[in-house]
């Protein structure tokens, strides 16, 4: 005859616990980036456009510059 198996315990193990806790802490780790960068582009996202457009007028000056008629290449 056959021995039965043993019944699984109640609790789980330490190492499934700490596999456990190390995802968790992962997937927590994960939503704060993602949290943190979505919050930081939504504040960079006005600078970052005063800047390009700085920049492109900046272009535009250098391209046409005033009293030729054409731009300069």
């Amino acid at each position: 005859m056959s021995e039965p198996s043993p019944t699984p315990s109640p609790t789980p193990s330490l190492a499934r616990r700490f596999r456990r806790g190390a995802i968790r802490l992962q997937l927590l780790t994960l939503l704060l980036l993602s949290a943190t960068s979505g919050f930081l582009a939504e504040q960079l996202a006005g600078p970052a456009d005063r800047l390009a457009a700085a920049y492109q007028d900046a272009d535009d000056d250098r391209a046409d510059p005033p009293g030729t008629g054409h731009p300069r290449r």
